[in-house]
């Protein structure tokens, strides 16, 4: 590998690279140093092996290797920068560094137990190695930039610092960090030991770096054929062999890799992100700065959770970004971080890196800021750029009216809900309604309301034809050539079966139509928010009167393609969010200062829910188990049941109620990073709560139901 240095020197940037951040420092955990491990750095440098240090020039087929590489994975060969010396010294293998790495790369040392014991232990036999990979090998140091031995000790391999370039995947050394399991992997098994810490470690790495473990990557596998190599897809944690013709890390390893990236996925998503380390790529803690366009601001940051006190120096960590505000001064004492900022005039929005450091550690906080008006090309961790509006009224609103106790939603989900069937409601004065078995109908009069309770109800067959008339302000339907006047008229099935409105054309996907429902089918005269136009009118509609159990089965609101989890959390999520709204919270399109309805629900998601009646039931039987396990299970805040809205899918980032709503009662609802790979260009829906895609790519990686809604809604619990 030492032949390349000239070619990978013509890419590289040769500036003072500042690299001071120890590995340890970097990733929070305990690493063995080299110093502690006895490795004699003088080996690395060119005096050590007695030769002078000329590179041997490139063959046919390393070149056209090289050249396919420039050609189309020239980020792959760029460096962000090379030391040939060291404390005046020249070394043998330059100090190559870059930052940008998209995969971890899984070894063995194919030591045998027996080679181990013979040279002392562990750690003789790494300084034994690491002479053989810098004299032998010619690499002028260990080649894997961390070993672990099968007591779940992690060495550091390479020098020096981070985002040191090793010597362990050939082709793929510049984007990828090497790590070594000590042991022969193809006959011996690992410990429990070696394989937590092989997860300790990775997972540190993949939140370092950005790593998804479960990210598709290309590698590039050396072959016999012109251009000599093959491009090759894998994961982000990957095994040698999947770069290189050889059996390393060993089947005994290789086989546990998918569990592998499992773990540090899961782990990923329930990271403490407010854990201080001295780097950080986790994008917390955050503080939110209320900007007026320029001028000097003090922010102050809760710091309970630092470790820096006293005297400070705040600065602002490279980035891609220019920082458009100015540090002026900086403080710690025990409580709090004391910022002062100057904000520029052509201040935009954004999370920004700051280093704060008192001489002997530091710590980066994201200080997320944003105007009063506007988050104004706010950047989220992938960077993407967004232009999302804030309500005009920064104006603080309280949104709970009511805290209902759990006890209450239980008694009250005992109890019917009202769904008005919004699209069947505009315009619609003929229907037929058909039942499974015969249908009953029952016309309420002003003055009587046993109706309702189906006393006197008639006989009308399998289906009822009928055309809404009305009598100087009073309700009637015709049917069979009778006028029967009324308050309103209900049908419902004989056997408790399902009643279906034939004039209503919703179908699924699947071509199943959305018009069979569960209990009795109310037609009206009611106030009536007419969701494509915002008006308020007096129509006759149609509602579905029916058991609060049989209205969650109608909800589909998740997919029969998601994972367990995924749809455990939604059954929870509609549960509840409906359960806010029964009680005295008022829901914007069925109460305002001048309206209020009679119905609780609207079938239509614009508004409220995805219901979609009895027919979920035969695209999806499955539901009921779920809705049924999940019935007795409330999720709860502060001892009541909180609003917990969710949407579609975020740009990387959920907002928080305050900050897109002005809720100030609702704390729970606080932006968190949405880990997921395939985020949004834009908002898909307002932002607040839970992401249906983040939810199904934690459900994914073995995250449990309660673990994803903690995630997204902060200091709730479950109760049973």
């Amino acid at each position: 590998m030492k032949k390349y240095i000239v070619v990978l020197l013509a890419l590289a940037s040769v500036v003072g690279y500042s690299h001071a951040i120890s590995w340890e420092s970097a990733l929070g955990i305990d690493i063995i140093t080299r110093a502690e491990w006895g490795a004699d750095e003088t080996w690395r440098r060119v005096s050590a092996f007695g030769i002078s240090n000329t590179p041997t020039p490139l063959g046919v087929k390393d070149k056209s290797i090289i050249d396919h590489l420039k050609a189309y994975f020239a980020s792959d060969l760029k460096l962000d920068e090379v030391d040939d010396y060291e404390g005046g010294e020249e070394l043998w293998w330059p100090l190559e560094y870059k930052e940008d790495k998209k995969g971890i790369a899984i070894h063995h040392t194919v030591s045998s137990q027996e080679t181990i014991d013979a040279q002392g232990g562990v750690i003789p036999h790494l300084q034994q190695m690491y002479k053989f990979h810098t004299f032998t090998r010619g690499w002028g140091d260990i080649g894997y930039n961390f070993l672990i031995d099968q007591d779940g000790n992690i060495y550091e391999g390479r020098a020096w610092w981070a985002d040191v370039i090793g010597a362990h995947t050939k082709w793929n050394n510049n984007g990828t960090v090497g790590i070594s399991l000590i042991g022969n992997f193809q006959e011996d098994y690992p410990s429990s030991k070696m394989i937590e810490a092989l997860t300790e470690l990775s997972t540190a790495l993949a939140a370092y770096y950005g790593i998804d473990p479960l990210s598709d990557i290309i590698v590039h596998k050396e072959t016999s054929v012109d251009p000599y190599v093959e491009d090759v897809h894998t994961s982000g944690i990957f095994g040698h062999r999947d770069a290189g013709t050889t059996s390393c890390p060993g089947e005994h390893v290789y086989s546990l890799l998918p569990k592998l990236r499992s773990d540090v996925a899961t782990r990923l998503l329930s990271r403490d992100l407010s854990i201080d380390v001295d780097k950080v790529q986790a994008y917390l803690p955050v503080q939110w700065l209320w900007g007026d366009r320029t001028g000097t601001q003090t922010l102050t940051i809760d710091a309970d959770e630092a470790t820096l006190r006293g005297s400070v120096s705040c600065e602002w960590a490279e980035s891609d970004i220019v920082v458009p505000l100015d540090v002026v001064d900086c403080s710690v004492d025990d409580t709090t971080l004391s910022l002062d900022v100057r904000v520029h005039d052509d201040f935009v929005a954004g999370p920004y890196p700051l280093l704060v450091n008192d001489g002997t550690h530091q710590e980066m906080w994201y200080i997320k800021t944003v105007w009063n008006t506007a988050l104004d090309d706010l950047l989220t961790l992938r960077r993407k750029p967004l232009v999302s509006q804030l309500p005009s009224d920064p104006t603080p609103m309280q949104k709970i009216t009511d805290h209902l106790s759990v006890d209450d939603a239980r008694e009250r989900a005992e109890w019917a809900i009202r769904v008005l069937l919004h699209d069947v409601s505009i315009g619609t004065t003929t229907q037929t309604i058909s039942c499974e078995n015969r249908c009953m109908v029952t016309v309420e009069d002003v003055s009587d309301s046993r109706a309702s309770l189906g006393i006197n109800a008639e006989d009308y067959g399998t289906n009822v034809s009928f055309s809404v008339v009305e009598f100087e302000g009073v309700l009637g339907v015709t049917i069979d050539g009778e006028d029967i006047y009324g308050s309103s008229v209900s049908v419902y099935d004989a056997g408790h079966g399902r009643v279906s409105l034939d004039n209503y054309g919703r179908t699924s996907y699947a071509g199943i139509p959305w018009n069979r429902f569960f209990g009795t089918i109310q037609i009206t005269k009611d106030e009536f928010k007419n969701i494509n136009t915002g008006t308020w009118s007096r129509e006759y509609m149609y509602i579905n009167e029916l058991s609060f159990h049989d209205y969650l089965l109608g909800l589909g609101e998740t997919a029969i393609a998601d994972p367990l989890e995924k749809q455990k959390v939604l059954a929870l999520l509609t549960k509840t969010y409906a359960m806010f709204y029964l009680s005295d919270n008022p829901h914007p399109s069925m109460d305002d200062t001048w309206h209020s309805v009679t119905y609780d629900a609207i079938d239509d998601p614009r508004a409220f829910q995805k219901y979609v009646g009895a027919g979920w039931l035969d695209v999806y039987p499955g539901w009921r188990t779920i809705v049924d396990e999940m019935w007795d299970v409330w999720v709860v805040y502060d001892d009541y049941i909180p609003i917990l809205p969710y949407f579609n899918c975020s740009v990387g980032f959920t907002r928080g109620g305050q900050e897109r709503r002005w809720w100030s009662d609702t704390p729970w609802l606080e932006s968190v990073i949405d880990w997921t790979p395939s985020a949004c260009t834009e908002f898909a829906g307002h932002g607040v709560g839970l992401s249906g895609k983040g939810a199904t790519y934690m459900a994914q990686n073995g995250v449990w139901y309660a673990d994803i809604l903690k995630y997204y809604y902060h200091w709730i619990t479950m109760e049973k």
